[in-house]
């Protein structure tokens, strides 16, 4: 059985509603994109997984782990706007464009 992109996209909303229903820092109820890069540090802080740190390193663009406190740091915080739309729901879905842009490493 293969995953769909229909199939991923309800994934990552059922993450989101498992995120924000167990976000007991108050980071996701009505996030700004300054609160999602504070939790980005925070979680950075806290250890991330190999797949995370995997995720981090992409989605900011760093090399190693000192570069990655340095990006996120650093980072437009307008990088956040899509991040924050999706997790208060002003967007419904991701487009496979957007997808395939980050599975690539473009930026839209």
């Amino acid at each position: 059985m293969s995953v769909t992109i229909d199939d991923y996209i309800r994934s990552i909303k059922e993450e989101i509603i498992f995120a924000k229903q167990n976000d007991v820092r108050g980071f996701l109820v009505k996030p700004s994109p300054a609160q999602l890069r504070n939790l980005c540090l925070l979680l950075l802080d806290e250890g991330l997984n190999s797949n995370d740190k995997v995720i981090f390193e992409s989605f900011f663009s760093a090399t190693n782990e000192d570069d990655l406190r340095r990006k996120i740091e650093n980072v437009d915080i307008d990088k956040f706007r899509p991040i924050r739309n999706l997790l208060e729901g002003a967007i419904d879905t991701v487009s496979y464009t957007h997808l395939r842009a980050h599975e690539t490493g473009r930026n839209l």
